[in-house]
């Protein structure tokens, strides 16, 4: 789910961002709304605190906010839907400590479509693993993953934020 705007390096990244394995059927509104807001704050991030790391992906099964149904999969090859979408940002400053950014946004239409309310959806990694079965941040030493994936941060971060 690498966005193409962060794919421009060469011809064959371009072309590689449009490989299926890159994309989940994702709503509409979600994707030029709240999702692309998110995508631009993690941009962002690399681009005031130098290198980051973003990991994302889908959720499935998980129910919606509101109890809205969607249809579970579409087209004759039933390519599943995700109900919700994952973003995890992480970080590394100078001092060696970690920091991380974790958000599970809905795959519907999310408003209004600011700051306030992507850190609505701030959750811990652990949330997104117990979500996803998946395991984050395993190559980090335990000690740093108890520290940085058990709790959601109270906000967005700041050119100032440690």
């Amino acid at each position: 789910m690498c966005p193409a705007n962060d794919s421009t390096r060469s011809k064959k990244v371009m072309d590689e961002c449009f490989f299926l394995s890159n994309m989940v059927p994702q709503n509409q509104q979600n994707n030029g709304g709240i999702w692309a807001r998110l995508e631009s704050t993690a941009n962002s991030y690399a681009q005031k605190f130098g290198d980051v790391t973003i990991i994302t992906g889908p959720i499935f099964d998980k129910p919606l906010p509101d109890g809205a149904t969607q249809a579970s999969s579409i087209g004759d090859d039933n390519v599943a839907i995700p109900t919700w979408l994952y973003k995890i940002v992480i970080r590394k400053d100078s001092s060696g400590s970690y920091s991380v950014l974790a958000f599970e946004v809905p795959n519907q239409e999310v408003k209004p479509i600011s700051d306030a309310q992507l850190k609505k959806y701030l959750v811990s990694v652990r949330q997104i693993e117990a979500d996803t079965q998946l395991n984050f941040l395993n190559a980090l030493p335990k000690t740093v993953q108890d520290k940085i994936e058990v709790k959601a941060a109270s906000d967005l971060w700041t050119a100032s934020s440690p």
